[in-house]
């Protein structure tokens, strides 16, 4: 009759003594997140990329390191990348261990097309036509690939649409009103194909051209000395945008 007043002194007795209790796990946080970049000319641009601006802008945000793996390459088209992504094995395998995505491509598709518009080859704006339907297809079927690999439910998956580094020439030569149609219909295939899975993309087109699409960058100093590609400040820019989408699902160390 007398146990359970036993019981009980020996578990005072315990605590008295200074039993120690197990402390509780606290939630489990990397101690670096991975970022892997794909794309063309502007992923691969060196230190003064948007690329590695935006890592460090991850870092300064998340409180935490980034291990960048930059596999964007200059001169790719999208089906370069999407050929990429279905065949090279070393490519898959770090976006399968990638916390962070971005990726960029088809700039150089329209610039190939713009390159023979006005000439026989072309017929008109049939080139233009054309490689707006390639970029089409081949944009949402590099999605799907990287979809494969990546949820974007669990890793930050990032893009962007494609800015006009020749606004202002072509509105002065009269071609503004023929050529802006096509890439306009580019980079509503970027919009339009990220939203429906989900992917948040940033607004360059209209950070360089405006809203209207006629603005000149190069006026603005976001294009460098090759009348093509972004400036130092025009890669920050970039990375701005990117940094201003957010960096869900990703949280900061506690």
């Amino acid at each position: 009759m007398r146990r359970p007043v036993v019981c009980a002194l020996l578990l005072l007795a315990a605590a008295c003594v200074g039993v120690e209790r197990p402390e509780p796990t606290p939630d489990a946080r990397p101690t670096a997140w991975t970022y892997v970049a794909l794309g063309d000319s502007l992923a691969d641009a060196g230190e003064r990329g948007y690329v590695p601006a935006f890592a460090g802008m991850l870092e300064e945000s998340l409180g935490t390191d980034v291990r960048l793996l930059n596999l964007g390459v200059s001169g790719w088209t999208t089906r370069d990348l999407l050929g990429a992504l279905r065949s090279d094995d070393q490519l898959r395998d770090a976006l399968r261990s990638a916390d962070v995505v971005t990726f960029n491509i088809g700039g150089n598709d329209l610039l190939r097309a713009r390159a023979i518009f006005g000439t026989a080859r072309c017929g008109g704006t049939a080139c233009l036509a054309e490689a707006v339907a390639g970029f089409r297809t081949n944009w949402d079927e590099i999605l799907d690939e990287i979809l494969l690999l990546r949820d974007p439910r669990d890793v930050m998956v990032r893009t962007l649409d494609i800015y006009n580094p020749y606004a202002a020439q072509q509105v002065r030569d009269g071609t503004f009103d023929t050529l802006a149609p096509f890439l306009e219909e580019a980079n509503e295939r970027i919009r339009t194909s990220a939203e429906v899975r989900g992917l948040r993309w940033a607004r360059v087109h209209e950070a360089f051209n405006g809203p209207g699409g006629r603005s000149d960058p190069v006026a603005q100093g976001l294009i460098a000395d090759d009348g093509l590609h972004p400036s130092d400040t025009g890669h920050r820019l970039i990375a701005e945008r990117l940094m201003a989408l957010g960096t869900r699902p990703l949280v900061a160390p506690r």
